[in-house]
Order: structure tokens, then C-alpha cells, then sequence
């Protein structure tokens, strides 16, 4: 019966564990060439612009130089606003940068994990030797679009203690009324 209570537990200890929300972004080391790979959308440009919204961010930017990908001269960029859940978060405006994104519609989806540095001598040399000279960037803001409409919202609570608990407090109780029950049974 000891062993019953004990799986109970280490049951209900492991609901609860899974229920609290991921705190860490973790992203796995890779070169400027994988990043090239995996993308859809690799080009350099200036942000006129940031707006973090609840959890997302979204950068305005003038691109400069395209080197893979239907860019056109003035992009969005979003991205998670934290940087626990890899977002962009030390993206300013006024500043440089070489986006590695996935393409969107009019927008690119960036994170910290897919290679985004500010732009950099080093940098620069190191895209074009993996994909060539740029391009320039093709057209402004479509016309048979809409532009992007960014509404403010209000940042979402995080979910309670209790609210997360109760899953693993639940099975705790079942497990005791379980016992409890077999103890009279065998009794």
C-alpha cells in the first residue's frame, strides 16, 4: 500500500511539473551557413520602428540588401517579445541588422535562435561569401494588400499557482480516496 501512495505521488508531482510554464529559451549552436539554409528570408535592413504588444513584437524595417527570399523594401518583422521564448528583445530602433526569417505574407517571422546579428563588417562578408552579392529589394508595400494593422492588447496574467496545481492536487486526492477504500475492503 506504501508503494501505491508513493506512485500516487510521484504522479501527481509529475502533472504538476508539467503544467508550470517554460521560462527558457534554449536554441542550438549553429553556423551563419545553416542559418542561410534553413531560412526563407535572409536580408539586411533598418528598423524604423518597434511595437511590442502583449507577448509579440513587431520591428518596421527598411531592408537594404536582399540575399535570399521575396523581400520587399519595407518589411515587418515579429517575434516573440521575450527573450525567454527566443524572441528578438535587444532589437532597437535606428539600428542595422541581417534578419534570418521565415516568410509570412508581408511580414518575416524571426527569433533568437535563427541567426539575426546586427550588421557587422564580418558579418557582411560572411553572407555574401555564403549567398552572393544582394539584391535590391523588390517594390514597397504591395497595393492589392492591406498594410499591416497593429492593435495594442493587454499582456495576458500568467495562469495562478493553484490553477496550475490543481491537476496534481486532484490525483493526490483520488489517490486517497483509492486508498482509503482498499484499506476497508481488506480490513
Amino acid at each position: 500500500m506504501r508503494r501505491m501512495l508513493v506512485t500516487l505521488l510521484i504522479a501527481g508531482a509529475a502533472v504538476l511539473v508539467n503544467q508550470l510554464p517554460a521560462h527558457a529559451c534554449s536554441c542550438a549552436v549553429a553556423s551563419m551557413s545553416k542559418h542561410a539554409q534553413q531560412a526563407q528570408a535572409v536580408f539586411t535592413a533598418k528598423v524604423t520602428g518597434v511595437e511590442r504588444t502583449g507577448t509579440t513584437a513587431s520591428y518596421a524595417v527598411t531592408v537594404e540588401s536582399v540575399y535570399k527570399g521575396a523581400v520587399r523594401s519595407q518589411m515587418t518583422v515579429t517575434s516573440s517579445a521575450s527573450s525567454a521564448s527566443c524572441g528578438l528583445e535587444n532589437v532597437v530602433a535606428d539600428r542595422r541588422y541581417l534578419f534570418f526569417g521565415s516568410l509570412d505574407g508581408t511580414a518575416v517571422q524571426a527569433n533568437s535562435c535563427g541567426g539575426t546579428v546586427p550588421v557587422s563588417a564580418a558579418a557582411t562578408t560572411n553572407i555574401v561569401r555564403i549567398l552572393g552579392e544582394g539584391s535590391a529589394p523588390t517594390g514597397g508595400t504591395p497595393t492589392d494588400s492591406p498594410s499591416p494593422t497593429i492593435t495594442r492588447t493587454e499582456a495576458a496574467e500568467p495562469a495562478s499557482f493553484s490553477r496550475l496545481a490543481a491537476p496534481g492536487g486532484a490525483l493526490v486526492i483520488v489517490g486517497l480516496l483509492g486508498l482509503a477504500l482498499l484499506r476497508r475492503r481488506t480490513a
